[in-house]
């Protein structure tokens, strides 16, 4: 799915430009590289609710089901407030910076499962795992929503290019969970990296009304930091003898 998500940008390359095709590109990348921190939070999610493989399984279908529609709402919704009020932008990058300060600060060795989440568990016993997984799911990927869309439409302004990138990116996050699920834990400046491309991001976005960086700059900055941080998170650490 990953494959089939890049090649969909040659959709924009042949019907639309290079621009487009830039922007898809970079919008689908940025995506993937924030749904490895959500996959992250996931994993946590599925410890803790002691899920058995069938049941991840099945909450992971269910979940990118609603995520799917939840982006659209989402990308319809800010696309529109940009369009209509000029200060979104820097709304939307302060946002973006403000959560990449945050990522630095999460720790995702937690295993409590979320506070709603245990209310309705606690109030209704008799729901089920499954149906409890799928709504710590969902309740994710709205948070993660919030970072996310407004980092694509710092991307592009265009509604088919962001609701395309997010759904071909969300497509492959079942199969990406099941390969990562292992070594996550193994890129150890994952949040920092990805703290550094929301800042980023979000800067870019807040000074647009000013300043425009060019596509060039947007793919350069991003793939240089993602590839910077997993260069530094997979380099073993020398001992220093005595």
């Amino acid at each position: 799915m990953i494959l089939a998500g890049f090649s969909f940008g040659f959709v924009f390359l042949i019907t639309q430009g290079t621009v487009e095709f830039a922007q898809y590109e970079t919008a689908f990348f940025l995506e993937k590289l924030l749904s490895i921190d959500n996959l992250a939070v996931i994993a946590t999610l599925f410890t803790a609710f002691k899920a058995t493989t069938a049941e991840q399984h099945k909450a992971l279908n269910y979940g990118i089901a609603g995520a799917i529609i939840m982006r659209l709402v989402f990308i319809l919704i800010g696309a529109e407030a940009l369009e209509r009020y000029e200060f979104m932008s820097i709304v939307f990058g302060v946002i973006l910076g403000y959560s990449g300060y945050k990522m630095i600060k999460s720790d995702h060795d937690e295993t409590d499962e979320p506070k709603i989440v245990s209310k309705i568990r606690s109030r209704f016993p008799q729901i089920s795992t499954l149906l409890m997984l799928i709504l710590a799911v969902e309740l994710t990927d709205i948070i993660f929503a919030v970072d996310s869309v407004p980092a694509v439409l710092s991307v592009t302004d265009s509604r088919m290019i962001a609701f395309t990138s997010n759904i071909m990116a969300i497509l492959g996050l079942r199969a990406l969970f099941f390969v990562l699920k292992d070594g996550m834990d193994k890129i150890k400046y994952l949040n920092q990296t990805l703290a550094v491309v929301l800042v980023f991001v979000g800067f870019k976005m807040a000074i647009s009304r000013w300043v425009e960086i060019s596509e060039l700059m947007n793919v350069t900055v991003i793939f240089s930091v993602f590839a910077i941080g997993i260069i530094l998170s997979l380099k073993p650490i020398k001992k220093i003898s005595k």
